[in-house]
């Protein structure tokens, strides 16, 4: 996989469990808005010690100093959480909110992109977990 050399990427390989969960962005679209949401934040690419997908729209990364952040893609990634390599990307080894940052990942040996929408920081992948699993659920609500 070849990547623009002025991106700051980071290559993880770790074997995922996933979970069926649904998620909703903190921001208006065509999803429900989380009252609950965590801290918007900011992490450096070159921080991350593992991730985690927790549906085709989240994943949860944990880097140095015992950060972690619940990241909300732009789109349904399909099969982000199957995935078992992942490379954060953007312009700046900095990524935020909407800052123009994506994530490329390994799908049955093809590589796929989606962009990040948010970055919020959260305690600990159950509380990410969680967020996830509250948004899934009122979405699941809205659609009925």
């Amino acid at each position: 996989m070849q990547i623009n050399r002025r991106s700051t990427v980071l290559l993880l390989s770790l074997s995922l469990v996933g979970t069926s969960m649904a998620c909703t962005s903190t921001q208006q679209s065509s999803t429900t808005v989380d009252t609950e949401a965590g801290e918007t934040a900011c992490f450096n690419s070159r921080e991350v010690l593992s991730f985690s997908g927790l549906h085709d729209r989240f994943v949860y990364v944990k880097s140095r100093r015992d950060k972690h952040y619940l990241l909300t893609m732009d789109r349904l990634c399909l099969n982000l959480r199957h995935s078992v390599g992942i490379a954060i990307s953007n312009d700046f080894g900095r990524v935020c909110s909407n800052s123009g940052a994506w994530i490329t990942y390994k799908d049955f040996n093809r590589a796929s992109r989606c962009g990040i929408l948010t970055v919020e920081s959260v305690e600990s992948r159950d509380e990410a977990q969680q967020l996830v699993e509250r948004r899934t659920q009122a979405k699941a609500k809205k659609d009925e």
